[in-house]
Parts: structure tokens; C-alpha cells; sequence
């Protein structure tokens, strides 16, 4: 039978000493370990990045030598690791191209991707009706204008339309 919500479990305030039913699942569970038992070889003992792949997976982000760190197209921060992870180097698609990639964050990335499905109509209707009518505050507007104040896109500034223009020379 499943567990419904507010049902009230079998074992609510009954300890080993006042019910005899918990004090025989106690001594059951009594010595038995949680986690790994005694004598457990890990799957990874002995192995190496150079040996495994599975390995080597764990060791994705390895720092980037100064000299070879690209500037992330969407923030503008140097990338500093290679690999899969968070703030490790990844390529951003600029158009339908494959080749045609620029340097971002991991997380850059996945920020300005479409990533997940798309809302239906009926629910984009839902969410437009819900947000109709309302008001922004003083704060709110004051601080929606200082965002869109200057140029932003970190496409623009000319050190990161440099170091794009230098690697579609390269690659041409």
C-alpha cells in the first residue's frame, strides 16, 4: 500500500523500549554497516586518467596556461580551465555554421542557449494574462534603466571583435 501524504506512519512515536515491533527491527538492523562493507574494492582502485577513459572524465578541467587563455565571448573574463565543466572553456555556435565558433564559459554557454522545451501557446497566453496589469516600482524601473544604459554586448568591445577577427584568420 503506498504512502499517501498526511498519513501517519505505523512507527510515530514508538521507540524499541515501548513497542515490541521496533525493538525486533532494531536488533535485526543491529551491526549491519551503511555505505560501503568491509573489504569493498571501489571500481576505480588501481586505475588511472591515462589508463581509463571513465577515469580521465573525472579530470576534465585542467588550467589553461596564461598564455594560451581566450577571452569568454559572453562575459569577457578570461577562460582559465579546459573542459566540460561549469566555468571550463566550450564553444559557442554564431550561426548555423558548425565552424563558425567562439571561445564562452561552460556556463556562459548554457546561459544564452535555448535549452529545455519550449512553452506552449496556451501557456504562453496563461503567463502573459498573469503578468498583465502589474507595475513596476521607482527602484525597479530605476535599476532596468541602468542596465540598459551603454553597449553591453560583450561582442563589441574591440579587445574581445580582436581576438575573433585573429581566430577566423586562423582558421581560414
Amino acid at each position: 500500500m503506498p504512502f499517501t501524504k498526511g498519513q501517519i506512519p505505523w512507527n510515530n512515536g514508538l521507540t524499541k523500549e515501548t513497542d515490541e515491533r521496533v525493538q525486533k527491527y532494531a536488533e535485526k538492523l543491529k551491526g549491519q554497516t551503511i555505505g560501503f562493507k568491509k573489504g569493498y574494492t571501489p571500481w576505480n582502485k588501481g586505475l588511472t586518467k591515462e589508463t581509463d577513459s571513465r577515469v580521465y572524465k573525472n579530470y576534465q578541467c585542467t588550467p589553461i596556461p596564461p598564455e594560451e587563455q581566450e577571452i569568454c565571448f559572453f562575459c569577457g573574463e578570461p577562460i582559465t580551465k579546459r573542459g566540460h565543466d561549469g566555468d571550463c572553456h566550450d564553444t559557442h555556435h554564431t550561426s548555423y555554421e558548425p565552424e563558425v565558433t567562439v571561445p564562452a564559459h561552460g556556463s556562459c554557454h548554457l546561459r544564452h542557449e535555448n535549452i529545455g522545451n519550449k512553452h506552449s501557446l496556451e501557456t504562453r497566453h496563461k503567463m502573459s494574462e498573469s503578468r498583465t496589469g502589474r507595475k513596476h516600482s521607482p527602484e525597479t524601473k530605476r535599476k532596468m534603466s541602468e542596465a540598459m544604459k551603454g553597449n553591453k554586448n560583450p561582442a563589441k568591445r574591440p579587445e574581445v571583435r580582436k581576438k575573433i577577427s585573429e581566430r577566423m584568420r586562423k582558421r581560414s
